[in-house]
């Protein structure tokens, strides 16, 4: 006998609260992927409310571009109610970054799962939901790099909903008052998160203030791709890590930067 449109309302519901409360398991239905031991915790830290600011200090290569859209997309998926849908927004250290980077990877994913290739539509500039292109919604934003610290706060301004994602991809560049800007949204609404991640290039910004200056306000995850780690990062190729190695030494910043994830003694920049 056929399922009732009822009966089928009813298991939709039951399996966004699941992927709701692991996302994980969401990434294996819908995308056909197990991921990887540090992704898994960054998925499970994704689903606790009370993480409200994450941050992901990584190596060259780990797979975060990828772990940042599967977490945009458990937002798009789970986090709505009656009347209140999810608005989000993206930025980079560059428009040539995210357009290269995070954004193709949202649309490698939605490719994979024929939910959200029926429930969201993609464009170059913003993923919405088909039936509430309006209000339910993930934006690709950018901030002026030769504008003044209010040009640049205005790129995240303005998202005020029940449900907001922040998300900062290579945030190890981008300036501390586009982050004020996603503060300031975690002010009001149910649900509110920032998630940002990068490679550890600056001793000042977004990452360094998360990892080090206001350590105890963040959940910080440090991936690392040290071929001696036993809890590295398996996508960090293990050959090219040890050639690093080799090559500089396990000091060098260049080196503690790409492979280990570690902060340099001073800004990559500088050296």
């Amino acid at each position: 006998m056929e399922q009732s449109v009822t009966d089928n309302i009813g298991i939709a519901q039951a399996t966004i609260r699941r992927w709701r409360e692991d996302p994980a398991a969401m990434v294996r239905e819908e995308f056909g992927c197990e991921p990887d031991r540090w992704q898994k915790k960054t998925l499970k830290a994704f689903a606790d409310p009370s993480k409200q600011r994450m941050a992901l200090k990584a190596s060259k290569g780990p797979g975060k571009t990828t772990v940042l859209a599967w977490c945009i997309w458990n937002f798009m998926a789970c986090y709505a109610s009656k009347g209140s849908h999810p608005k989000g927004a993206a930025t980079g250290i560059t428009e040539a970054n995210i357009d290269d980077n995070l954004w193709p990877e949202l649309a490698k994913w939605q490719g994979r799962s024929k939910f959200f290739s029926a429930a969201f539509v993609w464009t170059k500039s913003r993923v919405f939901a088909k039936d509430h292109a309006e209000t339910w919604f993930f934006s690709k934003r950018t901030w002026p790099k030769s504008g003044d610290t209010t040009q640049q706060a205005d790129t995240l301004a303005g998202l005020h909903a029940d449900y907001v994602l922040f998300v900062l991809d290579e945030s190890g560049g981008i300036p501390g008052s586009v982050m004020a800007a996603a503060e300031g949204g975690l002010a009001t609404g149910k649900w509110c998160k920032i998630l940002q991640a990068g490679n550890p290039t600056h001793l000042e910004g977004p990452l360094y203030d998360a990892s080090v200056t206001h350590r105890d306000m963040w959940w910080v995850l440090e991936i690392s791709g040290d071929p001696d780690d036993p809890d590295r990062a398996p996508r960090v190729n293990l050959q090219w890590a040890k050639d690093q190695i080799k090559l500089y030494g396990r000091d060098n910043p260049w080196v503690l930067v790409n492979v280990f994830g570690q902060f340099p003694p001073s800004s990559i920049n500088s050296i």
